[in-house]
C-alpha cells in the first residue's frame, strides 16, 4: 500500500492508504440471440413496456429498475444493451427505430462525460459487477458484487480520464462520504487501452 500524508492549513495530518484494486463479481450471463425486448427512448432514459420482455431483460443481467410492470433503463444501460443487440430501440413518440450513433449523439448532448462513464460501466459489467447510478452518493456509480436486492453496494466508483488532476478537498469529501455509508471509494482511470482502479481509504495511525 502507498500511504499518503496530507497536511491541511492548520498543520493537521490526514493519512490515506492508496492501492490498486481489481473489483470482481459473479461472471455475467452472456446475452444470447437477437433482441430480448423493445425499448422506447424518453429523453434521458428508456422504458420497456411489455412485462414479459421487461422481466426477461432485467433477469438476464440485473439491468434497469422495475417500475410497476415496466423496466426503466438509464442511458448508459440503453447504450450498452443496444451495442450488444439485446434491445430494439425506438422513439417513444414516433416508434421509429433509433440506431446506436444517434443514441450516442443524444446521450453526449445530455451528459457531457457520457463516453467516459460508459467505458467504466462496460468494464465493470465485464468484471461481473452490477453498476447502478451513484448520484445520491455524489459519485458516478454504486457497484455491487451480487444482486442489488440481496446485497449492499460494496463500492462507490468515480470515472476519471487518465492523467486527471484534482484537488485534495474533493478527495477528502469523497472518501468521507464513502466511509459514512460503509462503502469503498474507487477512482476509475480510463486510459487508451484499459480501465485501472485505485482504492482510497482514510487510515488512523
Amino acid at each position: 500500500n502507498l500511504l499518503l500524508a496530507v497536511v491541511d492549513e492548520e498543520s493537521d495530518l490526514t493519512y490515506y492508504a492508496v492501492r490498486e484494486a481489481e473489483p470482481a463479481g459473479r461472471p455475467p450471463e452472456p446475452l444470447r440471440g437477437g433482441p430480448i425486448a423493445t425499448a422506447h427512448l424518453l429523453e434521458d432514459r428508456a422504458m420497456v413496456v411489455d412485462e414479459a420482455p421487461a422481466q426477461a431483460l432485467h433477469g438476464s443481467g440485473l439491468y434497469g429498475k422495475i417500475v410497476g410492470r415496466r423496466l426503466q433503463l438509464s442511458l448508459i444501460e440503453t447504450a450498452h444493451l443496444l451495442k450488444r443487440g439485446a434491445i430494439d430501440l425506438r422513439n417513444a413518440d414516433t416508434d421509429r427505430r433509433i440506431a446506436l450513433p444517434r443514441l450516442l449523439a443524444e446521450a453526449r448532448r445530455i451528459q457531457l462525460d457520457f463516453d467516459l462513464r460508459l467505458t467504466v460501466y462496460e468494464d465493470l459489467k465485464a468484471r461481473g459487477i452490477v453498476a447502478k447510478t451513484g448520484f445520491k452518493y455524489g459519485s458516478h456509480f454504486r457497484a455491487y458484487e451480487g444482486d442489488p436486492d440481496r446485497t449492499h453496494a460494496k463500492y462507490l466508483v468515480h470515472a476519471l480520464p487518465g492523467g486527471h488532476r484534482g484537488m485534495w478537498p474533493e478527495v477528502s469529501r469523497a472518501v468521507r462520504l464513502a466511509h459514512g455509508v460503509k462503502k469503498h471509494l474507487l477512482l476509475a482511470a480510463v486510459g487508451d487501452a484499459d480501465v485501472r482502479y485505485l482504492s482510497l481509504e482514510r487510515v488512523r495511525l
